[in-house]
């Protein structure tokens, strides 16, 4: 008879065993032999960290180094990401500058007195309809997003003081792909996602869930909101953990 042999643990899962492990094991109230945070920051802008030899000297077997060290590592990672991105987008706005040109470039090579093919279509032979293209923003167009909270504080509201954090930033009109960066710290878990006009008003105006994992040391959310029906303006983002308090985020629907 075969058993069936349970699933064997994701290098997330055992990442994450290994950092909680650290973060607990080593306490280290004193600070002994404890660097400093310059040295720490210096540890957590190198590509490959763990080659520094202060890691295995101390910050393997020191807690609080440990804990402080992410924190700057997580700042760098969220740093380089960012940077991505805009690479990308400067390099589409290269391709489409180029396409564009190459255009113009067909276009007054042309000789003027060339018959178009308009012209050339006979009574019997009618040009064929083209269908149109949908325009962005339409129900069969999904729009990548990303939300920032990075920076933000995972500490919850008092009960019946909503305390809308954040500063403003822009999540296009339509159906979305949207990527959560949740504050530092933030548990993974599935989590609960309230679109509203004020922190006070229900029913929601639409409402997602989806689960929040580690990728890279961070905390990301991801949902697939549908944000087409509503008008340009700000709105709160309201966002939970299971049945826990909610933490409001002010956000521009452009």
């Amino acid at each position: 008879m075969i058993e069936n042999k349970p699933d064997a643990p994701t290098s997330e899962q055992v990442k994450r065993v290994l950092q909680e492990a650290l973060l607990r094991n080593y306490p280290n109230p004193d600070r002994t032999g404890c660097r400093g945070s310059s040295v720490l920051r210096e540890m957590a802008e190198r590509e490959f960290p763990h080659e520094h030899p202060f890691w295995d000297e101390h910050v393997s077997h020191c807690s609080p180094c440990y804990r402080e060290f992410l924190d700057f590592r997580n700042r760098v990672l969220a740093l380089e990401s960012r940077k991505r991105r805009s690479m990308n987008v400067m390099l589409a706005a290269v391709v489409v500058l180029i396409v564009a040109a190459g255009s113009i470039v067909l276009l007054l090579r042309q000789p003027q007195g060339a018959p178009s093919k308009a012209n050339n279509v006979t009574p019997q032979q009618p040009a064929t309809p083209q269908t149109p293209s949908p325009s962005p923003g339409t129900q069969s167009t999904v729009l990548t997003a990303v939300l920032n909270l990075e920076s933000e504080s995972i500490t919850r509201s008092p009960s019946g003081t909503p305390n809308v954090a954040g500063e403003v930033q822009r999540i296009p009109r339509g159906r979305l792909s949207l990527s959560i960066y949740l504050p530092l710290g933030s548990e993974v878990g599935q989590y609960e996602v309230q679109l509203l006009k004020n922190p006070t008003d229900q029913p929601p105006l639409t409402t997602s869930a989806g689960t929040a994992q580690i990728e890279n040391g961070l905390t990301i959310l991801r949902i697939t909101p549908d944000l087409s029906p509503f008008e340009p303006g700000t709105y709160i983002l309201a966002i939970r953990r299971g049945t826990g308090s909610w933490r409001y985020y002010r956000f521009v629907l452009s």
